[in-house]
């Protein structure tokens, strides 16, 4: 491509990854590849509190907070939809791109296909997870799919369940490793090293959107193995299963900081740890991987899903042997009698967010995708 193409990016979801993931991507395309990005993100979206991302948003949607409204606008969603298109049409950017699948996507690239502009759509998951209960969100995506030129992918583990239900056949697809977010907005302090064992017992933490195939059971299960002076242990996150608050109430090492988080109260759990543990029995990938990396945190992971592709065994953290409390508890004891290697393992995490799972090279990977895709419409 040459010039300055425009490129419309958009995620109209209120919380969570979505609208980080489209903010910093956007800002990377501008900043570093003097692109002129036009971003599209709910009005009312949680990061529109920083005065930074709120700059960074062109095109703002009202979107919706109730049940009642989402069903009220989306009957008007043409008429909600209408000056965004009116710009998009005015500004007839080169290429969109979809972050994350939301329940008008739908209808914007339906639209975006018919005006000429190739789209690129992000797909995180290629089924719902076990527990999950967004069987319209899974359905909408396919439709998303279906008019989009091209897929990115974030593991290869994902694309190939893609390629299984057929849905990536006449598509151009790369799977590019998910990047480190660096949340520029919270100006965060420089990441610092594990303190273990200067400073004992070893701190773990499980955190994230905590369903049950995140492994919370397995998790405790695992930590009951092992001294309890050892160890200090926080769980930070929404959880679902409230049976478990009845066994944790048996385990002082254990701290449950329970509901929503903000992102910067994510990073202080993140940066309160020595180890990030994501005792999953599912996954697609995980976002908190990179996450925990740049912030010189080691993982200990199960080896299920496309996990794998993000942790380099006994270099970046540990995979454990396999989905069990005891496999878990060995990886755990690990560091807990091994500090060279938790130490190493913190560095090398450190060393390969920063040069390998930057937005750089995911933006890099980006434009080559829209190279072809522009050259071939």
């Amino acid at each position: 491509m040459t010039g300055e193409p425009k490129i419309f990016v958009w995620q109209w979801g209120r919380f969570g990854a979505g609208p980080r993931i489209a903010f910093e991507l956007a800002r990377m395309l501008q900043r570093h590849c003097g692109n002129d990005v036009i971003l599209s993100l709910a009005e009312n979206a949680e990061l529109l509190d920083s005065p930074m991302c709120k700059e960074a948003v062109r095109v703002p949607l009202k979107a919706y907070v109730t049940a009642t409204q989402f069903a009220t606008r989306t009957v008007l969603i043409r008429k909600i939809l209408r000056p965004l298109l009116r710009e998009l049409e005015r500004e007839r950017p080169n290429v969109a791109l979809c972050v994350m699948p939301g329940y008008w996507d739908t209808f914007l690239v339906r639209h975006l296909r018919r005006i000429g502009i190739p789209v690129i759509s992000i797909v995180h998951d290629a089924t719902n997870h076990p527990g999950d209960h967004f069987q319209l969100i899974n359905w909408l995506q396919r439709g998303t799919i279906k008019h989009s030129t091209a897929i990115i992918t974030l593991t290869d583990f994902v694309a190939r369940r893609l390629q299984t239900q057929k849905l990536l056949e006449n598509k151009k697809h790369q799977t590019i490793p998910h990047p480190a977010l660096i949340f520029p907005d919270l100006k965060l302090a420089p990441p610092q090293m594990p303190q273990y064992p200067r400073r004992k017992p070893l701190r773990l933490l499980l955190t994230g959107r905590l369903q049950k195939y995140k492994g919370v059971e397995l998790f405790l299960s695992a930590i009951s193995r092992i001294n309890a002076a050892r160890l200090s242990v926080r769980i930070a996150g929404s959880l679902n299963d409230q049976t478990l608050l009845a066994q944790v109430k048996d385990m002082p090492h254990v701290e449950i900081v329970e509901g929503w988080m903000s992102e910067k109260e994510f990073v202080s759990h993140i940066d309160w740890s020595d180890v990030v543990v994501l005792p999953y029995t599912e996954a697609s990938q995980s976002g908190i991987i990179p996450t925990a990396y740049l912030r010189r945190r080691p993982v200990i992971a199960t080896p299920v899903g496309g996990l794998p592709e993000q942790v380099r065994h006994e270099a970046t953290g540990l995979l454990t042997d396999n989905v069990s409390p005891e496999a878990i508890a060995q990886a755990i004891l690990r560091f807990l009698d091994t500090q060279e290697l938790l130490k190493s393992c913190a560095d090398n995490a450190y060393t390969y967010a920063r040069n390998e799972l930057n937005w750089e090279r995911f933006g890099l990977s980006f434009w080559d995708i829209c190279s072809e895709i522009t050259q071939r419409e």
